[in-house]
């Protein structure tokens, strides 16, 4: 990252908007080459179909790379290194609930009463088996609560590293609408039945559990359309700050309460963006980080 030219810097993003001029922007620097990255990973299984000169997906590139390295960490530690030492001043998590009561559960998961002493049946879904520097860098939770008119709410954990935002709807234009949407409820379709057994409606929602202190957005800049039968590139402008408030609405209510007692929202800072200009389908991604606060568009960006 410290090869990129930096066009300016400045002590705030007010002060760095005042110091910009509109063709600022277009000075770019030269590309460079990062040979000794190549030469690092061209050996790598994951890797094996990376060839000089061919044009690679940059989010599943990014990928690759952060699953080489939680692989190549959870092996040390799993060796008895040192790097339990680092793992154990890790900071936690932006965004996590302690303030909930959790009973164990004789079923997969476990009892939990939240807002308003509301109990819901809490699991966990595709987690991590080992913990490493990167998870917990890279690596957050969403909640899908899941309601049945009649029953106890049903809540699935799951991990996401990165975080995947559709900007497919007509009402989302910047990095902050696409947040909103991502807990946008949606009507379930199917046979659902109350505890008495009583068939009752389903409605799911999908709020942020956990926020990692960099956090990557990655944008679904396509959609299939009905009309050529393919995958087509969604064209529109999405907008996004220098620096990134996380809308409220986001969160579950208990963890809004929570937020709002100790300092209010998570924010994050742009570091960073990937964007393809190319005319087919294909993926943006984005970065952010917090604890400081950071942020990305195929985004970076990061907590401070």
């Amino acid at each position: 990252m410290r090869e990129f030219k930096i066009i300016d810097s400045a002590a705030s993003v007010d002060q760095f908007r005042l110091r910009l001029k509109p063709e600022d922007f277009e000075n770019f620097g030269d590309a460079f080459t990062p040979e000794y990255v190549y030469s690092a990973i061209r050996e790598l299984p994951r890797f094996r179909d990376m060839h000089r000169g061919h044009q690679q997906d940059a989010q599943e590139f990014l990928g690759f790379l952060l699953e080489e390295l939680h692989e190549e960490c959870a092996h040390a530690m799993k060796s008895g290194s040192s790097v339990n030492s680092l793992t154990s001043g890790t900071s936690s998590p932006v965004g996590s609930i302690s303030n909930t009561s959790e009973i164990p559960n004789a079923d997969d998961g476990w009892m939990e009463v939240g807002h308003k002493q509301k109990p819901a049946i809490t699991r966990s879904s595709g987690a991590i088996l080992t913990e490493s520097p990167v998870t917990k860098i890279f690596g957050g939770k969403l909640r899908s609560e899941l309601k049945v008119a009649g029953s106890k709410i049903s809540v699935t954990l799951e991990p996401y590293q990165p975080l995947q935002l559709d900007i497919g709807a007509p009402h989302v234009n910047n990095i902050v609408d696409a947040l909103k949407n991502l807990t946008k409820p949606e009507s379930m379709h199917g046979d659902f039945y109350s505890s008495r057994g009583q068939k009752a409606t389903a409605t799911k929602q999908v709020f942020i559990e956990t926020l990692p202190p960099v956090l990557i957005l990655h944008l679904k800049r396509f959609h299939y359309d009905s009309v050529t039968k393919r995958a087509e590139k969604i064209w529109k402008k999405v907008g996004y700050p220098l620096e990134l408030e996380i809308p409220k609405e986001v969160f579950p209510i208990q963890t809004r309460n929570k937020m709002a007692a100790h300092g209010g929202l998570p924010r994050y800072r742009l570091t960073g963006v990937i964007y393809h200009h190319g005319k087919t389908a294909n993926l943006a991604i984005t970065l952010w980080t917090s604890g400081d606060r950071t942020a990305a568009n195929g985004f970076v960006w990061m907590t401070r």
